[in-house]
């Protein structure tokens, strides 16, 4: 939820790109699947829950990821810091 407000917020233009975000999704990215694989009981790969509430939020910081990193690359075409 925090990946989508922040990501609407730098379409809208209401907080600058910062390579913070960036970093930050990429991270996030890459630990959704470890801490939904270090859950107890946790059920194998490629159930129906994975393709219900997992790959959705896999996808949606993904989208983010790539959104924040164009808007951070068109503010440096632009020349800004």
């Amino acid at each position: 939820m925090l990946t989508i407000m922040l990501t609407i917020l730098v379409a809208l233009r209401r907080i600058d790109p910062d390579f913070s975000l960036m970093l930050w999704s990429g991270a996030m990215l890459f630990a959704l699947p470890a801490v939904r694989n270090s859950l107890p009981d946790s059920p194998p790969l490629g159930i129906q829950a994975d393709f219900y509430i997992f790959m959705w939020a896999e996808s949606v910081v993904a989208v983010s990821m790539v959104v924040l990193t164009s808007y951070l690359i068109a503010k440096r075409a632009r020349g800004g810091p």
